[in-house]
């Protein structure tokens, strides 16, 4: 698809209702893309956030573990767990939780290993499979943790909150 704005996406998911998959990755895109044209995160409407921080939690979990999301993205635990504790996930949610408690120690190990700045992928993915928050990884096993349909129904009731960052689009 083709897909250049949150109203794009969803004209074209109420026409043709799009898949899980196809649904879910043009709507991190489009939001990704506004992260990375350094969009102001703060003022984002709350479901937009909620939305990204859920995704891209999944996302860095399912690719590299909780040691590879506290490393990419510890500013996003906790809009995830509430992600996932307004999706009715109570119990991913103070997984979510309890994983953030290591946060401050994975970043001291970070700083003691020279992991932030320019270290070599090597270096950070050794740490990875060696940090206390590979314990959490187990998570991934249950199926709802993945939040696909839960998480696409969510972003279709907000659609006007999504849309709102086409009226705010630095892209266009």
């Amino acid at each position: 698809m083709d897909i250049h704005s949150f109203q794009e996406l969803f004209e074209s998911d109420r026409k043709t209702r799009l898949v899980s998959w196809q649904f879910s990755e043009e709507l991190a895109s489009l939001l990704y893309a506004r992260v990375n044209a350094h969009s102001d995160f703060a003022r984002w409407p709350h479901p937009a956030k909620i939305y990204y921080a859920c995704y891209d939690l999944v996302f860095q979990v399912g690719n590299g573990g909780f040691a590879q999301a506290a490393y990419n993205v510890p500013h996003l635990f906790r809009l995830a767990a509430e992600g996932y504790e307004l999706l009715g996930l109570k119990a991913h949610a103070a997984h979510i939780r309890k994983a953030s408690l290591a946060l401050p120690a994975e970043h001291r190990a970070h700083q003691a290993k020279g992991l932030l700045g320019l270290p070599t992928i090597g270096a950070v993915f050794a740490h990875f499979e060696k940090s206390e928050l590979s314990s959490f990884d187990s998570v991934t096993e249950e199926k709802d943790w993945w939040l696909s349909d839960n998480l696409d129904d969510y972003a279709r009731k907000h659609e006007a909150d999504f849309l709102v960052l086409d009226a705010k689009d630095e892209l266009k």
